[in-house]
């Protein structure tokens, strides 16, 4: 965490893609880990990063069944219905996962 906190300090832009487009914040979302998803949050960070197969972080954390990061995409004004590719919707990977 403080080594994540450094180099938010610095500058790092966490919006960085890497080649499929996920962003640094679609992997905590897979952990359990909120205080990571906060952090690279931040203030101005977007929560509408979305990877070559229009998956944001939502999709990820109910896929993983973390619904803590859930409800802090939430409280950001993520997108509640926008589907994956193929049009796959927030819900439907809910549904899947049979996690929340």
């Amino acid at each position: 965490m403080e080594v994540l906190r450094f180099f938010k300090e610095k500058g790092d832009d966490v919006s960085v893609r890497d080649t499929t487009n996920n962003s640094a914040v679609h992997f905590p979302a897979v952990s359990y880990s909120v205080d990571i998803v906060k952090l690279l949050l931040g203030k101005r960070t977007s929560v509408k990063l979305t990877s070559l197969d229009y998956e944001n972080p939502q999709h990820i954390s109910v896929g993983c069944g973390n619904l803590e990061a859930r409800k802090i995409f939430v409280q950001r004004r993520a997108a509640l219905n926008k589907p994956k590719k193929y049009g796959v919707t927030l819900f439907m990977v809910t549904a899947q996962s049979g996690k929340l």
